[in-house]
């Protein structure tokens, strides 16, 4: 039982070390944010995002957008629509 979800652990590996280095001869060289000069995380090969650098990343996982600052707490509505 244990070799065989050694197998299945190490093909799943395999399978995600190709597609990483897939996307890192098909990604953009940098971040596709204005202004930004970091490179996007597959050219970097630390994930696949192919667009956005670690950073943006982390910033719409956080915020909700790539580029749009926090929303203040005592603002009410969508504060994209103003």
């Amino acid at each position: 039982m244990i070799g065989i979800v050694t197998t299945k652990e190490s093909r799943r590996k395999a399978g995600l070390s190709r597609r990483l280095s897939a996307l890192q001869d098909a990604a953009l060289p940098t971040c596709a944010m204005p202004g930004c000069r970091r490179p996007t995380m597959a050219a970097a090969g630390v994930g696949f995002a192919d667009l956005h650098c670690q950073y943006h990343v982390q910033h719409k996982a956080r915020h909700g957008s790539h580029w749009c600052p926090p929303v203040n707490r005592r603002a009410k509505g969508c504060h994209l629509s103003r």
